[in-house]
């Protein structure tokens, strides 16, 4: 549970995000960090993760402490690791932000890399670079599709053509199940919903077109 509780502030936008991995609320500081908890909720190797999750003290100088808490604690399948997982402390930051105000910065994430190394943890800084991006987009748009469940038949259409042909584009493949009697736009709501659980795969690092390429997703 988190060991800080987010405060309502005037300078910067707090509210409460969606954690479908952790079945609750998760609370938010900044406008970056909704953004973060929907690519965590998108990811399937998290687990699960916290908000506000530890607090470290460090020294600013001789006999002088202060505290700091980091945004989020992740817990990721790692099947290359001993116990099957790995852990990454993060902090969230606007990457101007940082640079302006590194030398308050540097004390506060150099005592948290210390302290997560010690835990067998990995500290990691990510801004709005890593994070406003392409996929953040199509994560967004593919996170509210999970809902639109389609029909077996749509379902089990889609997969067959996809799994016959070698590369089939989202164009030709609406347009090859529509000549089969099927609705266009329940055929691309099903696609939407195929890539959104993971079932199908493209691309996400682009914008995602008709003209975008899918294929059946790898185990």
């Amino acid at each position: 549970m988190p060991v800080r509780k987010i405060p309502p502030n005037y300078l910067f936008v707090t509210g409460k995000s969606c954690s479908k991995k952790n079945g609750r609320m998760i609370g938010t500081e900044a406008n970056l960090e909704p953004d973060f908890v929907e690519l965590l909720n998108f990811d399937r190797n998290v687990i699960k993760f916290e908000e506000q999750p530890v607090r470290i003290e460090y020294e600013i100088r001789p006999g002088v402490w202060s505290r700091y808490t980091p945004d989020m604690l992740v817990y990721y399948r790692d099947l290359a690791s001993p116990n099957g997982e790995k852990i990454v402390l993060y902090e969230i930051k606007k990457r101007d932000l940082i640079k302006k105000e590194w030398p308050a910065y540097r004390p506060k994430f150099k005592a948290a890399y210390r302290y997560a190394r010690e835990r067998d943890w990995y500290f990691k800084l990510v801004t709005d670079r890593e994070i406003r991006t392409s996929y953040l987009d199509n994560v967004k748009r593919l996170n509210h599709q999970i809902k639109n469940v389609p029909t077996p038949h749509i379902k089990d259409s889609i997969l067959a053509v996809v799994e016959s042909a070698p590369a089939v584009t989202i164009q030709h493949l609406i347009n090859s199940l529509s000549q089969n009697g099927l609705d266009r736009a329940h055929v691309l709501s099903g696609i939407w919903y195929l890539l959104a659980a993971g079932l199908l795969s493209t691309n996400l690092h682009i914008p995602i077109l008709m003209s975008s390429y899918i294929n059946l997703t790898k185990e």
